[in-house]
């Protein structure tokens, strides 16, 4: 399994550009960060996007290079995302390449484990941020940077462990 996070240029899946990402491996319910890959993409423009994560124009590799690396990394692993957001760019940028890839969308498990615990349904959206959920979750983020690929991952990871250990069952998805 791996925890994969990325940063856009949009939120548009039609025309978001990948700016970075992160893929973070957990293994026996361990989070090999040592094992971590971040890339950083260069892009002509990350536009208003950069304001969030702090990456601007050329700081990376080229785009090709970078989804080589990511599609040789994700392909045969299940994926743990942070809702489906990601899922859409790979679908969008790898189409069939990546049919039957598996995944889990801790949001909607974290949703679903919140939802018993007599939340409201407002209540539940406005807190679906990872920083939130992180926090509640009693996950420590003492100094922590949101939108930053990488820490985002990791955070994902240790989302999705919390909550195997709270008990719930998360179910993979296909592609």
């Amino acid at each position: 399994m791996i925890a994969f996070d990325a940063e856009y240029t949009s939120l548009d899946p039609k025309n978001m550009r990948l700016v970075s990402f992160a893929l973070v491996p957990i293994r026996d319910d361990v989070i090999k960060i040592n094992q971590s890959i971040y890339v950083i993409v260069s892009q002509k423009s990350t536009g208003p996007s950069a304001k969030i994560h702090g990456i601007v124009g050329n700081m990376g590799i080229e785009e090709e290079e970078a989804l080589s690396i990511l599609y040789k990394h994700i392909v045969g692993n299940t994926l743990i995302v942070f809702t489906t957001i990601d899922i859409q760019f790979l679908k969008r940028v790898f189409g069939k390449k990546i049919k039957g890839l598996k995944y889990i969308d801790i949001a909607k498990w974290y949703l679903n484990y919140m939802s018993k615990k007599s939340w409201t349904e407002l209540e539940l959206q406005k807190g679906l941020s990872l920083e939130t959920v992180v926090k509640n979750l009693g996950i420590d983020i003492t100094n922590y940077i949101f939108h930053n690929s990488l820490l985002d991952a990791i955070h994902t990871a240790l989302i999705y462990l919390k909550l195997k250990k709270l008990g719930i069952q998360m179910k993979e998805e296909k592609v």
